[in-house]
């Protein structure tokens, strides 16, 4: 499918030495190296971050309200903007991924080739090695809210708490026009109640393996973290119960409409 792509993300460090931060950067880099046009919303205190963004070449706007369900929602028209109004395409695709996840990247044309047909969205999936990359604990929790959300929508093949998803830009500015907490699900990781949205109305979602690497610094950082008491181990369980309960209910009530 020959229409543009625009890849799409949200950014907050505290500061430059956020090992994050690098990563987002590196993402950038490799974005640009494609020549993808790449959309950034950065709430990080330091302009000086953003002044670093838009050297490497992402299209950066700040942040203008708290929260992560408003700084995706301001991404993604600041995505739709820049193809209607600035490439003037008819159509095309935005690419939404983590930050930090730059080896992505190098998966897009792959993402982009399961538009066909009828397909509205791409949901990448980890393979057996991919999922080998990522400390044990997050393995664990994230297939467990996987399973928790094909309960609830009826889809097996789907790893929604991968991140990264590909909409067709004509079907998703409708969608980011419904307000998630009208279903009961938190407004944080809109990028899945999109697709719980259209799984809901039975529009055709795709899934496309990828061997797809988690940096290996985050790994350490976040394996060590765990195995010294950190916060990391409860964050992930609760994301898990939050996600998973918010699966449920959303997929209720939007079937229900």
């Amino acid at each position: 499918m020959s229409l543009p792509i625009v890849v799409v993300t949200t950014t907050f460090y505290k500061s430059v030495s956020d090992l994050r931060y690098q990563l987002a950067c590196e993402t950038i880099r490799q974005a640009r190296q494609h020549d993808y046009d790449i959309i950034v919303v950065d709430g990080s205190p330091d302009p000086a971050i953003r002044k670093t963004f838009t050297e490497l070449g992402a299209l950066v706007f700040q942040e203008t309200t708290k929260g992560m369900g408003h700084s995706r929602r301001l991404a993604f028209f600041h995505a739709l903007n820049h193809l209607y109004c600035t490439l003037k395409a008819e159509d095309g695709i935005i690419v939404w991924l983590e930050p930090e996840k730059h080896d992505l990247v190098r998966f897009i044309q792959e993402i982009i080739a399961a538009f066909r047909h009828n397909v509205v969205a791409v949901v990448p999936r980890r393979t057996k090695q991919s999922w080998e990359t990522y400390p044990e604990f997050q393995q664990a929790s994230e297939r467990r809210a996987n399973a928790a959300f094909s309960s609830a929508i009826g889809r097996v093949n789907l790893d929604v708490m991968f991140g990264p998803v590909a909409f067709l830009a004509s079907r998703l500015w409708q969608l980011l026009l419904v307000c998630p907490t009208r279903f009961q699900y938190p407004d944080t990781y809109i990028q899945q109640f999109l697709l719980i949205q259209l799984l809901a109305a039975e529009q055709e979602v795709a899934a496309v393996n990828v061997n797809f690497i988690y940096p290996e610094s985050s790994r350490q950082a976040e394996t060590s973290e765990a195995a010294g008491g950190g916060p990391i181990l409860a964050k992930r369980q609760e994301q898990e119960r939050i996600l998973s309960e918010a699966f449920r209910q959303a997929a209720g009530l939007l079937k229900a409409k």
